[in-house]
Order: structure tokens, then sequence, then C-alpha cells
């Protein structure tokens, strides 16, 4: 794996192929947090997919894990991999709104446990994306969520944006449903969403029909890598406003 003229062209490379520059140094992990945190400022005022971007933690993040790197430490197919939490997910020290005006300024002082595992394989967490109010359809508080390749037309699913739209080719996010299923909004991006049969702790508690939490990674056969993003027997958080 090379080191593109491009590096535009990394916003659609799989995982797997970004993790072999990085771990080559072929690219550093400030260059690639970079290039996503440039995207999604220059795409967001049209698609409306970012509710916080989280600038300044993810060249922190960022730069923790070139030194690590650089210094031998690799953690794996995750590290220095910028990624983006639905705003359903807890960040601590930045706001998880749900999509909902009335949570717009909420800040839970937790992370999710998605986000702790994350932070261990050295992932960099670059924004929290756009939600549904409520994880319902694609319009929250700062508008409709639109598709990247149809800008006209909303993204057309809970998620709030399409794989392809978002910062990176890794997203983490709860979602709805009894089976595993490829959505019409995922099946236009390539990825696959993996159903987790349990409830992650400081994400948006669901009910009945909305209690299962995925994985959705983009061209999964080819990232090689598995990482247990939830807590065994997690029951989740109960969260208030």
């Amino acid at each position: 794996m090379k080191r593109p003229a491009d590096l535009q062209t990394l916003a659609f490379w799989p995982v797997m192929h970004l993790a072999a520059l990085l771990q080559s140094r072929q690219i550093s992990s400030l260059e690639l947090t970079k290039l996503y945190l440039e995207r999604l400022e220059k795409f967001d005022s049209v698609l409306k997919c970012v509710v916080t971007p989280t600038e300044g933690l993810a060249l922190r993040q960022a730069k923790q894990a070139d030194a690590e790197i650089a210094a031998g430490n690799y953690r794996g197919r995750l590290h220095g991999i910028p990624w983006g939490a639905k705003d359903l997910i807890a960040k601590s020290g930045y706001p998880t709104t749900w999509g909902a005006p009335l949570f717009k300024d909420r800040v839970i002082d937790a992370d999710a446990t998605v986000v702790k595992r994350l932070e261990e394989a050295g992932a960099v967490l670059v924004a929290k994306l756009a939600t549904g109010e409520l994880a319902h359809d694609e319009v929250w508080f700062g508008g409709q969520t639109k598709n990247p390749w149809y800008p006209r037309e909303g993204s057309g699913a809970a998620t709030g944006f399409r794989p392809r739209s978002s910062p990176n080719r890794l997203l983490v996010h709860p979602r709805r449903g009894r089976r595993i299923r490829r959505s019409r909004t995922a099946a236009e991006g390539t990825a696959v969403g993996l159903r987790n049969e349990i409830h992650p702790n400081w994400t948006m508690p669901g009910n009945e029909h909305r209690k299962h939490a995925r994985n959705i990674f983009v061209d999964v056969p080819k990232v090689g890598h598995k990482i247990d993003l939830f807590e065994p027997g997690s029951q989740g958080n109960p969260v208030g406003p």
C-alpha cells in the first residue's frame, strides 16, 4: 500500500488501507484527521451532517497516536483512524443532543462504553454526527441532513447521514431494528450494520422497538479487525435531560 499523490482520495479508502499507511508511517494520523476535518467543514453547510465538531480533541488524539506509532506502540488497525459518533452517544465535555432542541446544550459528564473502547484502540473522534430528532428520520434542530449523491433530498434514515458523507470509513452508532439488515442508506454507501444484543452504556435509551445497537463498518470484509465496542452485560444507564 502506497501513499496516493492526491490525499483527497483517502476519504474513500477502506480502514484496512488507511491502517496500512498509518502503521508504515507513510501518512500521519494528524494529516488524516485534518483531511477529514476540512471535508466536514467544506461539505457540512450543504449536507448538515455535523452536530458538534470535536476538532481540539481530534488533533490531540491524532498527535498522541502519531507519537505512539513512532515509538513502536501500535495498538492495531484502528490506531490513528478518525471516526464520527452519532449524537446519541455520549462523550464527556461535549453536548449529546439526540437531535432534539430540548437537549441542544445538554452535556453528559460520562463517556459511552463505545467511546471508551475506541479510544483504547487509538481511534480519533472528529465529530458528533447528526441524528434525526430522538432518532427519528433525518430532521434535527440543525435542519434536514442531505444525501451527498442527491443533495436535494434527505438522507432517508434515522442515522442522519449516509456512510460516504461521513468524515471517515468507520461509523459507530445505535440503530433500531430486530435483525441484521442493510438499510437503503447503508446499501447505497456499501456499509454493513452489525447488531449487538445489549444496551451500550450512555447512549440514548430506546423503547421496545429501538433497543438494539449496531456497529456499522464500511467494507467490513476488508477491515480484518474486530473490536468489542460494547460492555458485556450492559443494560445502559438511564439518562435524563
